[in-house]
């Protein structure tokens, strides 16, 4: 017996203890919850470009620089988020976590307060009142914990495009002022607003980029393109907005260069064979060439020379050119693009009244084919051959009319882009 009972002690002993040691252990080397990464994404949208200056045929180009700028935004994948960036965000998922942390303790109080109107015994009452004492007070200590401590922030978000962006959805921007409601509204970080007018033939593209933690827009750029090119000029504009969108590379003046005075720059214009020519900018008269003309430093300016026999040239100039003598162009050798514009929409009026007319046609004369196949009638046979031929004709004149469209078109292009005036900056144009 006594050795029995010393054997249940040993292996009770030890059953005690390996107990204990798996509780140290599963306390020592247990997994800890991972704290929430707040703002883990970045998300962008592209607004409805403003295109009212255009003419109503040419308005579908802010459309398509729109839907070309979202999309390559919308390529992008991280962000790298600056110091004040994450100050920010950090200030943000706090305040966020403190209102959490005081609705839940506003919730308890609620509950305490009800209790006078249940009619519970003192007993319960007091039961009750002394439970909810105590999970407040929990609930006042993560308030204070909260307050103490600050939320970890994604470094580097993923980049998001909006959903409204991702179903074709382009919103009008918002008002001035209203950046800030706007972004919130619309739960974005930033977005890009801009308009496309026309500037003496040429599109003149501008585009601005709002950030909702600097409250700013801290990015205007403004290009002038013709049609041949406009792929490139839509595509360095978005270098630069994909170089602020990503954050890789943000050490940019912005606040400096808009504290920087406007300030004119003098140019001297002439002609290249020395005549005299008048010289206009915008339409107001400057006077004979050579003469110097004092344009503003952050704009171009348009200026048009007409010579003897009305010879002329116009350009656009730009604030890093130089001094100019330019080529007045004959009035026999100038382009005019209006009449291939004229004369391509003619071409697509014709082809679009052909094409139905041939696919109807082409219907009407296969059911004659296939029904004079058991005809009695030698007339009727004749009449669906002479369809076969008519279906023929019709369709080529289609086709023909088709090419017409598409050759004039390109034509225009070309006449548009050569009519359109020369871009001179630093030294560039003569």
């Amino acid at each position: 017996m006594v050795v029995r009972y010393i054997e249940v002690k040993k292996y009770s002993i030890l059953c005690v203890l390996c107990v204990l040691c798996v509780r140290l252990f599963a306390s020592g080397t247990g997994e800890t919850t991972a704290p929430t990464i707040n703002n883990p994404e970045w998300t962008i949208a592209v607004t409805a470009f403003d295109v009212s200056a255009l003419p109503n045929d040419r308005k579908i180009i802010g459309d398509a620089i729109v839907r070309q700028i979202a999309g390559l935004l919308g390529g992008l994948e991280t962000r790298k988020r600056s110091e004040a960036e994450m100050a920010y965000y950090q200030g943000v998922a706090k305040e966020a976590a403190l209102k959490a942390a005081a609705k839940n303790i506003a919730d308890k109080q609620g509950q305490k307060d009800a209790l006078i109107f249940k009619g519970d015994n003192q007993w319960n009452y007091t039961s009750q009142v002394n439970k909810l004492n105590t999970e407040m007070e929990t609930l006042r200590e993560k308030y204070n914990e909260v307050l103490q401590t600050v939320p970890p922030v994604a470094e580097n978000p993923l980049i998001k495009i909006s959903q409204d962006n991702i179903n074709g959805i382009y919103p009008p921007p918002p008002a001035e002022n209203e950046e800030a409601a706007f972004c919130r509204k619309n739960k974005l970080d930033a977005f890009v607003q801009g308009s496309v007018s026309l500037y003496h033939e040429r599109y003149l593209l501008e585009v601005s980029f709002y950030e909702l933690f600097s409250g700013a827009y801290i990015m205007n750029d403004t290009i002038l393109f013709s049609t041949v090119e406009q792929e490139k000029a839509v595509g360095e504009v978005s270098d630069a907005l994909m170089t602020v969108v990503d954050g890789k590379k943000r050490e940019l003046e912005t606040n400096a260069l808009a504290m920087q005075p406007v300030k004119p720059y003098p140019v001297m214009i002439g002609t290249e064979d020395g005549e005299a020519a008048k010289l206009y900018q915008g339409s107001l008269y400057i006077g004979e060439t050579p003469v110097s003309v004092d344009f503003n430093n952050k704009e171009p300016a348009f200026v048009s020379l007409q010579g003897a026999d009305e010879a002329k040239r116009d350009v656009i100039v730009f604030p890093d050119a130089q001094n100019l003598n330019l080529k007045l162009t004959p009035f026999d050798q100038q382009e005019k693009s209006e009449p291939y514009r004229k004369k391509f929409y003619d071409s697509w009026a014709r082809f679009w009244i052909t094409l139905p007319l041939s696919i109807l046609f082409h219907g009407y004369s296969t059911s004659l084919i296939e029904s004079s196949v058991a005809a009695v009638d030698y007339r009727d046979y004749q009449w669906a051959q002479l369809s076969f031929y008519l279906d023929g004709i019709l369709m080529g004149v289609a086709v023909a009319f088709g090419v017409e469209s598409i050759t004039r078109y390109g034509v225009y292009l070309y006449k548009a882009d050569k009519n359109a005036p020369d871009v001179i900056g630093a030294g560039n144009g003569s």
